[in-house]
Parts: C-alpha cells; structure tokens; sequence
C-alpha cells in the first residue's frame, strides 16, 4: 500500500496546477499521511477515473468509499461534483433497483473519457515537472 501511496501521491501532483482552489484536503492514506490543497479541476479528474473503472457504472456511495481510498472525502463533496461532471456530460445516468430500493448509478461517457485523458496527460506532465525539482532539476544559468 505504502508503495502505491508514493506512485498516487506523484500522479496527483500533476492535476493541482489546473486547480481553483477551494476548501477540500486531500490526505494520502498509507503509513504516511500527506495534505495537501486542492479543488474542482482534481476532485473531478479522480472521480472520472474511479467511475471510469466500471463500465456498468457505479454508485454515489461506492464512488464515496473508492474515492477515500485515496483521499478523504465527504459524500456531501462528492455529490455537488457528480452534478457538475452530469451536467458537463462527463457523466450519464441511470436508476436500478436495490434491495427494494432505487439506487443512482454514474456511467463515464465519450466526452468524459476524452476529459480524462486530457487529466492524465496533462498529470503526466506535471507530475514530472515538480519531481525534477524535488530531485533538484532547476538550475540558474
């Protein structure tokens, strides 16, 4: 887990530059906790990507416990950005009966597949950047 930690915490460095920043933390479980800012840029690229793992779709709940995997995470934060990636249709969705109940469930669509692309590409990128500052890659000519 720790090993997969540090290969998260590389992977998220990427995405903060394109963030407005807002009131949310994300800490990084493991043997090692890490806090850091973030906002809606990151919430919605980790939440396209934990959607994205299913085909069938999931479920706000357990979008909720797969999300705080990695990171803390209310269900009253992640339901506004389910809203916004629906209405932005990085996200369809549809109702099944569970247990006698109707449960929502989130599908990622073309255009949300394409945004989350762009996220990671563009983490890749990042990610890469800042790692070569913490290995001391910025030189003063």
């Amino acid at each position: 887990m720790k090993e997969e930690s540090l290969l998260l915490l590389s992977d998220l460095q990427k995405l903060i530059n394109q963030v407005v920043l807002i009131d949310y933390t994300i800490i990084i479980l493991g043997d090692e906790s890490m806090v850091f800012n973030t906002g809606s840029t990151l919430l919605d690229a980790i939440v396209l990507a934990v959607v994205s793992k299913d085909p069938e779709g999931t479920y706000g709940y357990k979008i909720t416990q797969d999300v705080r995997e990695v990171i803390e995470l209310s269900e009253s934060t992640l339901y506004p950005v389910l809203r916004r990636l629906q209405k932005d249709e990085c996200l369809s969705t549809y109702d099944k009966e569970c247990a006698g109940r109707n449960r929502r469930y989130y599908r990622i669509t073309e255009k949300g597949i394409t945004q989350l692309q762009m996220y990671e590409t563009e983490w890749i990128n990042y990610s890469s950047k800042i790692t070569s500052v913490f290995e001391g890659g910025i030189t003063h000519e």
